[in-house]
């Protein structure tokens, strides 16, 4: 299992009732999902790409251009947040960037998130999580928490 597919079993593994959506086909066929999942947490519904990256930043371009699309139109609508959780695997630490301040970040001339800013930013959350070897396993009250507040800060 590449680092990516374990990074998205252990969200699914960790937060019951989170719904993953089935791309086999990786875009082909015209198969573009929008991101990798959907949870909803009352009264927010949150669509999540995840991503796992090795080393201390992540890319904008690690987002395909329909995604972007598709997050920022969701992210539009009320009651829906569009997030990247981000794990830094060399760090072993994840974090929550909302789409809202990824674009923030892209208008501003930013390439992409380093690990430093995630931690100094006050609107990028950290995964609650505790990491093994590989895994980690997500605290899932301490995550509802999280996107409760970021939710409502929307």
């Amino acid at each position: 299992m590449n680092e990516g597919k374990r990074f998205e079993h252990n969200i699914r593994r960790s937060l019951p009732g989170i719904i993953r959506l089935y791309d086999a086909t990786n875009g082909y066929s015209g198969v573009c999902n929008p991101c990798d999942f959907i949870y909803y947490v009352y009264p927010f519904m949150f669509m999540i790409e995840a991503k796992s990256v090795k080393r201390h930043k992540i890319y904008w371009t690690a987002i395909t251009e329909n995604q972007h699309e598709q997050l920022d139109f969701y992210d539009s609508i009320f009651g829906v947040t569009s997030l990247i959780f981000i794990e830094y695997r060399e760090e072993k630490e994840s974090y929550i960037l909302p789409y809202r301040v990824l674009k923030e970040l892209k208008a501003k001339g930013e390439k992409g998130l380093s690990v430093e800013m995630a931690r100094e930013m006050d609107n990028v959350y950290k995964i609650p999580a505790q990491y093994q070897i590989v895994n980690c396993i997500l605290d899932e009250q301490e995550l509802r928490v999280i996107l409760g507040r970021i939710g409502m800060s929307k």
